[in-house]
């Protein structure tokens, strides 16, 4: 059976990315029809690396089990007339199959050396789960957050407040 795992994965690469890292995401992401070699990294492994395991999650239509995607190279800003440009990645998802959970997080540990910056690259929760596990970068690594406290009100930092679940009318209440 199993659950649905919502994620969503965003961040910038650094400007002195090198060419390979561009070439092998695009692989990953369809966008390319080869790519040599599996990333350098222990937790890429070939059948990962060869499946396209982000592509195979990129071709439907936004809805439940399907994904909105994108890698691009795109214009950050212009200073003293030069136009500074970066890699952005962004995957969204939902998706029952457990497989594209552990490989985004196989894929984040090694893209986490190229990402510009310490940054909030995203989340991931399951079905069930109210709270989500919070995803972060930083000086190459990749880190995760479990969020347990619940949230507080922006407003009046108010505490909140578990929505109870709909009564459902029960057919037998209408014959008496």
């Amino acid at each position: 059976m199993g659950c649905y795992y919502d994620i969503e994965l965003a961040f910038n690469l650094r400007e002195d990315v090198p060419a390979e890292v561009v070439s092998k995401i695009a692989f990953l992401m369809g966008e390319a029809t080869d790519a040599a070699a599996p990333p350098a990294h222990p937790s890429f492994d070939e059948h990962t690396w060869r499946s396209g395991a982000l592509a195979q999650h990129v071709t439907s239509p936004p809805k439940r089990g399907a994904a909105v995607c994108s890698f691009q190279r795109v214009l950050r800003y212009t200073q003293m007339g030069r136009d500074h440009y970066q890699y952005t990645f962004h995957l969204r998802c939902s998706s029952k199959l457990e497989p594209i959970f552990e490989d985004l997080l196989v894929f984040l540990q090694w893209a986490a050396q190229y990402c510009d910056g310490r940054q909030f690259v995203g989340y991931f929760v399951e079905e069930y789960e109210s709270q989500p596990t919070l995803l972060y970068v930083s000086e190459g690594k990749a880190y995760m957050k479990d969020v347990r406290e619940p949230p507080c009100c922006v407003d009046d930092g108010s505490p909140w407040v578990q929505a109870k679940p709909p009564q459902q009318k029960r057919w037998w209440r209408f014959w008496s």
